[in-house]
């Protein structure tokens, strides 16, 4: 059953990876359906209650850090922005809030900045590349860097709701 659930998982990923790097855009309806996903095999996982308390505290996260944002745009501009659509896509809010249901918060913010900064310099190789252009496929990065996630989950068994790799060993 996981085996099955990280084929459909890593199936969307690329669905919205190809539309996003192709299209700036992907269709809605991959990021309630990749959200449900992540959400049966959190319950899979570590049960119901338990994967409430982490995507609560991930969305938390996300949202204090999309207002923080919004402030910024806000100060820097000396008016009221709206940063969905101008600075930040809405697909890339939504992938993100789809990843909230997919780690423990720890795991979660470990996994976001890490794919972030691999996303950051990916746009950097390819703004020299392709000078220019100013469109960021972040759902895109965000998705790739999901599935080497996967591959590395299934290859070496490490638990995205886990973090006691963090953890010190007692001696």
């Amino acid at each position: 059953m996981k085996l099955l659930l990280s084929i459909i998982m890593i199936s969307t990923l690329v669905i919205i990876a190809y539309q996003d790097l192709r299209f700036y855009a992907v269709s809605w309806v991959a990021f309630p359906f990749l959200a449900s996903l992540f959400f049966i095999n959190g319950c899979l996982h570590i049960g119901l209650q338990e994967l409430l308390l982490n995507a609560s505290v991930n969305i938390l996260l996300v949202g204090c850090q999309l207002i923080l944002i919004s402030i910024y745009f806000s100060m820097k501009q000396k008016k009221l922005v709206n940063i969905i659509n101008t600075k930040i896509g809405l697909g890339d809010i939504l992938i993100i809030l789809a990843f909230c249901f997919a780690f423990a918060p720890i795991t979660f913010i470990l996994f976001l900045t890490a794919s972030l900064i691999i996303s950051f310099l990916v746009v950097l190789v390819r703004k020299r590349k392709f000078y220019g252009h100013n469109k960021i496929p972040l759902a895109a990065y965000l998705s790739i860097s999901y599935m080497a996630f996967i591959s590395f989950q299934l290859l070496s068994g490490f638990d995205a709701y886990n973090y006691q790799f963090l953890t010190l060993p007692n001696y």
